[in-house]
């Protein structure tokens, strides 16, 4: 597996631009651009969205905390809540609390929720 640094030494440029090709394509010139994602297909490289979300302080991750999917409600409901993350390029995660609750505690003790 090539890293971001494979890619800018072979492409011969820095990785802050490889870097910014793949945040911003539009902001690289077309004949550097065109170097870049050429090596990016040779190389096989892909971005590590945990890396990537580790330094945007954000996990692209929902946990929907339910008694039971198993249920003819939360069943349908877990499954939108699937599509919607997915749309998002988000991964959504289920639990079920059934006797589990202390397991769960530290999981959700520090994390924060968005609107």
């Amino acid at each position: 597996m090539s890293s971001i640094k494979d890619v800018a030494k072979k492409a011969g440029v820095s990785i802050a631009t490889v870097s910014r090709y793949i945040n911003s394509p539009d902001r690289v010139r077309a004949p550097t651009a065109k170097r870049v994602k050429e090596t990016i297909k040779i190389t096989g490289y892909e971005a590590n969205s945990l890396a990537r979300n580790f330094r945007a302080g954000k996990t692209q991750h929902i946990m929907v905390v339910l008694p039971s999917i198993g249920t003819p409600f939360n069943g349908p409901v877990m499954e939108g809540v699937r599509k919607v993350a997915d749309s998002m390029g988000a991964m959504a995660i289920n639990a079920s609390f059934i006797d589990r609750r202390r397991a769960y505690k530290p999981l959700l003790a520090n994390h924060s929720t968005a609107a």
